[in-house]
């Protein structure tokens, strides 16, 4: 388990080489669009996802049970699977990014 919070960041002194900052860099931004598509078709589908809370929330407890799955999976199976924190936001920015790309694209005007 990884709970430190900006694992990338606090860690970044620890990276020797331009390929390992590509890779960890690449990594967070992956986990950032992980949930984007998913997120962008259900904010289109489901009304009660159409507000920054709740896109938030929703991306959150998504992602928390995506991380939980892989610990349940170590667990069970030596997977080497981690739950990392950072999986937890970077997830659910991807899922606010939808949220707000459904608003650019629609052209609403609401906040929450």
């Amino acid at each position: 388990m990884l709970l430190v919070p900006f694992n990338s960041l606090v860690s970044a002194g620890q990276l020797t080489s331009l390929k390992e900052i590509i890779w960890v860099f690449g990594q967070n931004l992956s986990n950032v669009f992980l949930l984007y598509p998913l997120g962008l078709c259900l904010v289109f589908l489901r009304k009660e996802w159409r507000s920054v809370k709740s896109s938030l929330l929703y991306g959150f407890l998504i992602s928390l049970g995506i991380e939980t799955g892989q610990i349940l999976v170590d667990l069970l199976y030596d997977a080497n699977r981690v739950f990392e924190i950072d999986d937890l936001w970077t997830n659910s920015l991807g899922v606010l990014l939808a949220y707000l790309t459904y608003r650019l694209l629609t052209g609403s005007r609401k906040t929450d």
